[in-house]
């Protein structure tokens, strides 16, 4: 499922204390400062790249569907100018559509937010839905992610429009692993997803995989799971963990309320390269390249 609502849960009205999206355009679309001697994923986390000869990403598969990085025809050395990212897919009588746009560029080299817009038509079952997702994206001194703040609108055939807003926050210890995610919304906590470390991983080329993201947040959204593993969405956790837990809850049916456990693993080659990894016993390839485009083994 590429993009449904992030949100466990839905109210029909935004709150009165929502923080302002940004809203911005074309960006300058270069190499993000978290990649480490100029080492980028090819495939992570199932989401597979391909990059232009600057460095650029040319487009990336996510779930069997491409997503185009549309640029603009003039480009400074290094980089372009980064229009949108746009995905189509047909099946039978079911049509689906992506655009993200209005990025936001921030002074660390990451980018602060952006807009997408998704939109399904089915006519085998009568059914129709759009959705709008705007993204604040804030980081600590040292490019870690910090914050997300989300605000969406929605409608379809049988709801029709409706509102919601919320944020996850991140917490990380004093050696820069990740530690805690925390989603709320309204100013309830609706999700959870704590860390365990008991091994010394050290994320040597600064990847971040998606089990490093909120799930119900890369669940939903290709474009934020493509943006996260290539980079762009600030530095990630210094350490691997070996366990997740997750926690859902709804506040008015607490008897829905869910919990996860991932259990992971790594394999890890002896330069340091992660060759994949698992959520309890489903592997996720990993490969990367060079700066010249070589790939690493």
């Amino acid at each position: 499922m590429l993009l449904t609502s992030a949100f466990a849960i839905s109210f029909t009205s935004c709150s009165d204390d929502d923080e302002d999206i940004p809203q911005g355009g074309e960006i300058d679309f270069g190499v993000p400062p978290s990649v480490v001697d100029g080492v980028r994923p090819t495939e992570a986390s199932g989401v597979k790249i391909s990059y232009n000869e600057d460095g650029t990403i040319r487009n990336a598969e996510v779930d069997g569907c491409t997503f185009t990085f549309n640029y603009a025809a003039t480009r400074a050395a290094g980089s372009r100018k980064l229009n949108s990212i746009t995905a189509d897919r047909s099946d039978g009588g079911s049509t689906e559509s992506w655009k993200a746009d209005n990025f936001v560029l921030l002074s660390n080299g990451f980018i602060g937010g952006y807009r997408l817009a998704y939109s399904m038509n089915d006519s085998r079952n009568d059914w129709w839905e759009k959705e709008e997702n705007n993204y604040q994206f804030s980081y600590q001194d040292d490019g870690k992610i910090e914050k997300i703040n989300m605000a969406v609108t929605a409608s379809d055939a049988e709801e029709g429009p409706f509102s919601d807003s919320g944020s996850y926050s991140y917490t990380y210890d004093q050696n820069g692993g990740l530690r805690k995610i925390v989603g709320t919304s309204h100013g309830f906590t609706y999700f959870e997803q704590e860390y365990e470390y008991s091994s010394d991983f050290a994320n040597k080329y600064n990847t971040m995989l998606l089990t490093l993201a909120p799930e119900d947040l890369i669940s939903s959204d290709a474009v934020f799971r493509i943006l996260a593993v290539t980079g762009f969405l600030g530095n990630a956790s210094k350490k691997l963990p070996q366990k997740a837990n997750l926690s859902y809850k709804d506040p008015e049916y607490p008897e829905d309320n869910e919990t996860e456990t991932w259990n992971l693993v790594y394999d890890i080659s002896s330069n340091g390269v992660i060759n994949w990894y698992s959520v309890n016993g489903q592997q996720y390839t990993c490969k990367f390249i060079d700066a010249d485009h070589v790939e690493i083994q």
